[in-house]
């Protein structure tokens, strides 16, 4: 089985510029595509300034909103030096999406200056395997079988 037939990756945020304050993520729907228990929410790194603060948390909602929303992970704040936080990954994993149906990344920045390139949903662990993506939602699919 590939990989891509047993997730669903959406773009929850597209690139934000250089600066400080909060990311937050467009909401994910849990039981879209007959539902799924996990998500690993991946932050895409652009120009991150030394000394910049960046923690990324996942949240659930019961609301389709986010409205009303409770944390239920954290990857713990992380300092950044020069360059060793530049075009990297910061990836928080969440197993077992607790009673919010409804969960969305929010990348706290503080301190100094960090661009974000996008912030990826993959969702995984589903209930049944998804429908192929459109190409409304995907540009270029290769699939290769050895």
């Amino acid at each position: 089985m590939l990989v891509s037939e047993d997730t669903k990756i959406v773009v929850s945020s597209p690139a934000v510029a250089a600066g400080t304050g909060d990311v937050t993520g467009a909401v994910i729907d849990m039981q879209q595509d007959g539902g799924y228990s996990n998500v690993l929410f991946l932050v895409v790194t652009g120009d991150v300034t030394a000394t910049s603060v960046l923690e990324l948390t996942a949240q659930t909602s019961p609301n389709s909103d986010g409205s009303s929303p409770t944390q239920c992970a954290t990857t713990g704040t992380r300092t950044c030096g020069a360059t060793d936080t530049d075009n990297k990954i910061l990836e928080l994993d969440v197993a077992g999406i607790g009673p919010g149906r409804y969960v969305l990344p929010v990348l706290h920045r503080t301190v100094a200056n960090a661009a974000i390139n996008c912030i990826l949903a993959v969702l995984y662990r589903a209930n049944k395997l998804p429908a192929p993506l459109s190409t409304d939602e995907v540009l270029v699919a290769i699939k290769v079988v050895h």
